[in-house]
């Protein structure tokens, strides 16, 4: 029973930052698609989009709940939210540059091979766009945890969620 207990909690914190995630993952792959189909090369975006979103919105509340957010708690909050954001994306890239790695490795069965044709592929303007994109995901994000921290936590979430006729009566 504990463990579903656990499982819920962990559900309930990580949805909004899912949901986040995904519609922004999704913007970025459209665009991409778009781009893309007028050199008619495919890509299939849902599996992209679905796990990224989980594996941003996971990160982001282990590093919110440890380490790099703890550390900057007396430093002005611009920078607290520029430093997360620098961290979010560069991890970001480390991320696609694994994935992309991995996928050579299967392919070329070799380490040398695959670590090259990683850092080869990954060092382009496709993979600017998608780094700017990444990086303008993570500052806004970062900016409304900021404000939310700001406001005493959850009253952000409260402020644009709840019903402003009950609050009325």
């Amino acid at each position: 029973m504990k463990i579903v207990h656990s499982l819920i909690h962990e559900i309930k914190e990580l949805s909004g930052r899912a949901i986040y995630f995904m519609i922004c993952f999704s913007l970025i792959l459209l665009i991409l698609k778009l781009i893309l189909d007028r050199y008619y090369i495919d890509i299939i975006i849902w599996p992209k989009i679905l796990l990224g979103s989980f594996i941003a919105s996971k990160a982001t509340f282990v590093v919110d709940k440890t380490g790099i957010a703890k550390n900057n708690l007396n430093r002005a909050r611009y920078i607290n939210v520029l430093s997360k954001t620098f961290f979010y994306t560069l991890m970001s890239i480390y991320v696609i540059i694994i994935e992309s790695f991995l996928k050579s490795l299967v392919h070329t069965k070799n380490i040398f091979t695959a670590l090259d044709t990683a850092f080869t592929e990954n060092f382009n303007n496709q993979t600017l766009a998608v780094a700017i994109f990444l990086f303008a995901i993570f500052l806004i994000y970062n900016i409304i945890n900021e404000i939310d921290s700001y406001l005493g936590g959850k009253k952000l979430k409260q402020f644009f969620f709840s019903n402003p006729r009950k609050e009325n009566i």
